[in-house]
């Protein structure tokens, strides 16, 4: 399966506590939402597909080239790249995919730049192994 995504990649947020009051807990912030909303609609055509076996997973994220960093290929700065990945295998999850996210046993990934031959988005290739 290979998907291409566009759009911003976002990271997973971290769970952040609250108090109103005596009321307290936690939420997560809706920032990545946008991003899972993406990758999910983009794996709807495959649900169920995966949903026993180890699965080999590659992930290449691309993003925003900022104007000093014409001549770099990969991004060395925030966002970290396995809160990128926790987002967007929790999107595939939720879309059901595979089974349990348990299943993949191999990952590759990469944060690169946007180019004139690719847009801000991510290429996803999953497989059996």
């Amino acid at each position: 399966m290979t998907l291409i995504i566009h759009g911003k990649p976002a990271p997973q947020p971290r769970v952040r506590a609250y108090r109103r009051g005596e009321h307290a807990g936690v939420y997560t912030p809706s920032t990545a939402d946008a991003w899972k909303g993406q990758v999910m609609l983009a794996a709807s055509l495959y649900r169920g597909q995966f949903a026993t076996g180890a699965l080999r997973l590659e992930v290449e994220f691309y993003l925003p080239r900022p104007k000093a960093r014409k001549n770099d290929d990969y991004v060395a700065v925030k966002p970290d790249i396995d809160n990128l990945l926790k987002s967007t295998m929790d999107a595939l999850s939720n879309t059901g995919v595979w089974h349990d996210d348990a299943q993949v046993a191999a990952v590759v990934m990469s944060k690169r730049y946007e180019s004139a031959n690719q847009a801000i988005g991510a290429v996803i290739r999953l497989e059996g192994i």
